[in-house]
């Protein structure tokens, strides 16, 4: 990928641990830049850490749910101790209901948006605070579009929190530009991440992997991307054209 160089930058990506977020932060790693890898099973983020070190490059793993305020707010502050820095924000963690409509309890829509949206925002507030005393950065969300046909039973409340996320994205596109931050989302299709294996079997659609969202949300966080803001990038295969 050309003109891509993330020397001197420190990003955080939360859901690192496996999947679309471990691609995502595996890739911003190749391209120099220093990583926080979190996640809510510390194992995984670990084992994201490990691995960008094994390659020669400078991680740390953060143990804690991304819609924690408190955690969240001691993992930036680890890694501004540890790095000076926040450069590059990537919310990757996300969760899915496992009931059906109909059965869907309270609390499982409760949590969905807790995890899918909170932590956004938390971690995007946060992000901002930083990044707007540091004169700047980058944060990307993973959204979703409303184009996209239901995956399975019990989607609405993802579908319904990703389309929270991309809206939060736009109007914190707008809000924060002033201060040198850009926002923008990716609308994942049909990804083969260990989210979506229950449901691979569905035909009629084009399946992609992890590291062909991780090219575009490098892209986004790069130079090259320097006057795109408030975007939500659909990485479908063309799925919604």
């Amino acid at each position: 990928m050309t003109n891509l160089q993330f020397t001197e930058k420190t990003a955080i990506v939360t859901g690192a641990g496996r999947g679309i977020g471990r691609a995502i932060a595996l890739m911003l790693a190749a391209h120099g830049a220093r990583v926080c890898a979190n996640d809510i099973n510390p194992a995984s983020a670990q084992k994201t850490a490990d691995a960008i070190i094994e390659a020669g490059g400078a991680a740390m793993a953060f143990h804690g749910s991304a819609d924690n305020k408190m955690a969240m707010q001691t993992m930036f502050q680890e890694v501004i101790e540890r790095w000076d820095t926040v450069d590059i924000l990537v919310t990757c963690a996300g969760i899915e209901p496992e009931s059906s409509l109909p059965e869907q309890g309270e609390w499982e829509w409760a949590r969905t948006f807790d995890v899918n949206v909170k932590a956004t925002f938390l971690c995007v507030q946060i992000a901002a605070r930083v990044m707007r005393e540091l004169g700047g950065g980058v944060m990307v969300t993973m959204s979703g579009s409303p184009l996209y046909p239901p995956r399975k039973d019990g989607y609405a409340a993802v579908a319904a929190s990703k389309a929270a996320v991309a809206q939060f994205t736009r109007d914190a596109a707008r809000e924060l530009s002033p201060f040198g931050i850009r926002v923008n989302g990716i609308a994942p299709g049909y990804i083969k991440t260990p989210l979506t294996e229950p449901y691979r079997d569905a035909t009629g659609v084009r399946w992609g992997e992890p590291d062909d969202v991780a090219r575009v949300a490098a892209f986004l966080c790069g130079d090259a991307a320097r006057f795109v803001n408030g975007q939500i990038i659909a990485v479908d295969g063309g799925q919604t054209r």
